[in-house]
């Protein structure tokens, strides 16, 4: 599915991270340090949960975030699953208030796909994409917040993007 360009609100570049010289926990906080730098302007996230054996790792904080997660994804409507012990999705939700972007925060690093949007539409491209459980990273940063977390991240792992064009067929 193609997004609309991202066109309100502050000029933004979109950054690959690399996470590739980066262990896991490394990958999480550097994740979260990214979700953190968009969290002013965060309207929409959706995350899925991944299950069955991995919920024996959680720690009791994951534990509680993706209970909050899946109790704030109730009334969504939509394509989504809830609750299964192997797979869930939430949804796309609003953040409605921080004990639910705390949660989201805390689950989206351990996701195999999580997305932030800074607008209502989802049909606009997220500032944020996660995958794989914070091996890949995508994120829309205003001059501001790519500043800012340069001073939390090594600013070398924010690796420019550029969207390639497809050429006009013939």
């Amino acid at each position: 599915m193609g997004y609309a360009e991202l066109r309100d609100g502050p000029p933004r570049r979109g950054f690959l991270v690399d996470t590739d010289r980066l262990s896991q926990e490394q990958r999480e906080s550097t994740c979260r340090a990214v979700l953190r730098a968009v969290a002013s302007d965060t309207v929409l996230i959706e995350t899925d949960i991944p299950g069955g054996s991995r919920r024996d790792e959680w720690t009791p904080e994951h534990r509680d975030a993706v209970n909050r997660l899946l109790a704030a994804a109730v009334d969504v409507k939509g394509r989504h699953r809830r609750g299964r012990e192997t797979y869930a999705q939430t949804g796309v939700l609003h953040r409605v208030d921080d004990l639910v972007w705390d949660a989201f925060v805390v689950a989206a690093p351990h996701a195999f796909d999580a997305s932030v949007w800074a607008t209502e539409d989802i049909h606009v491209e997220p500032i944020v994409q996660l995958a794989d459980e914070s091996q890949s990273i995508f994120v829309r940063l205003t001059s501001e917040q790519r500043a800012d977390l340069g001073q939390v991240i090594d600013a070398q792992s924010l690796v420019p993007y550029q969207r390639r064009r497809r050429p006009a067929h013939p």
